[in-house]
């Protein structure tokens, strides 16, 4: 088997890491502020979350179901 060079591995690291660093920044910009929503019966029923002016519905297994988006006029 061949050896991979420094540069080679230096590299491929350096593509994780930002990779890593991607992923990372994209979760938490999705994520923005959460609402969660609860039943008579104490159960949650679901959750939205808001990122700008989009605020985005999930049910209670997670799924999303919805979003609105504000224009700003009220």
């Amino acid at each position: 088997m061949d050896e991979m060079s420094w540069r080679k591995r230096a590299g491929v690291l350096l593509s994780i890491v930002v990779l890593t660093l991607m992923s990372l920044s994209i979760n938490k910009a999705r994520a923005g502020e959460q609402t969660r929503f609860y039943g008579a019966d104490g159960r949650r029923t679901g959750s939205a979350t808001t990122s700008g002016n989009t605020k985005t519905f999930y049910g209670a297994d997670g799924r999303r179901t919805g979003s609105a988006t504000a224009t700003g006029k009220r």
